[in-house]
C-alpha cells in the first residue's frame, strides 16, 4: 500500500503542477484558452459564486492539508487507505480552487485580482502539498540489542 500511496500522491501532484503552469501560463500571455466568445455579461452572473468556490475548496484544502500533517506526520502512523483518501481529497480540493479562481477570466475575460490570487494560493499548496510519505515507525526490540 505504501507503493500505491506514493505513485498516486505523485500522479495527482503532477496533474495539479501541470494544470496550474497551464493556467498561469494562459494568465501571462492574456489570451483565453479557448476562442473567444463573448457569454453572459458578468454584471447579469456575478463573480460571487466564483469567490465563495474558491475560498470554499481553499478552506478544505487547508485543513486537509492540516489534517494530513498532524494525524499522519506527527503520530508516524502507516499510510494506509485513509492516507490514499486524504491525499485525493486533498488534490482534488486544491485542484478545484485554483480551477474556481481562473472562472470569472475564462468565463468573462475579466481580468482581476481573483486569478491572481489563485495563483498565489496555487504557488503555496504546490510547495506544501509536495508528496511525501510518513516515515515508518522504527521498531525496537526488548532484547537491547
Amino acid at each position: 500500500m505504501r507503493i500505491f500511496n506514493a505513485i498516486s500522491s505523485w500522479v495527482l501532484w503532477i496533474l495539479f503542477v501541470f494544470n496550474f503552469a497551464y493556467l498561469v501560463c494562459v494568465r501571462m500571455r492574456d489570451t483565453p484558452p479557448q476562442e473567444y466568445v463573448a457569454p453572459t455579461p458578468p454584471q447579469h452572473f456575478g463573480f460571487r459564486p466564483f469567490w465563495w468556490a474558491f475560498a470554499f475548496f481553499t478552506f478544505v484544502g487547508a485543513l486537509l492539508l492540516l489534517l494530513r500533517h498532524q494525524f499522519w506526520f506527527r503520530r508516524f502512523q502507516h499510510p494506509g487507505f485513509g492516507f490514499w483518501a486524504l491525499s485525493v481529497l486533498f488534490y482534488g480540493s486544491v485542484q478545484f480552487a485554483v480551477i474556481s479562481g481562473f472562472g470569472p477570466y475564462v468565463t468573462f475575460h475579466c481580468r482581476g485580482a481573483t486569478e491572481w490570487i489563485a495563483c498565489f494560493i496555487g504557488l503555496v499548496f504546490t510547495i506544501l502539498g509536495f508528496p511525501r510519505l510518513p516515515c515508518v515507525p522504527l521498531k525496537t526490540s526488548a532484547g537491547g540489542r
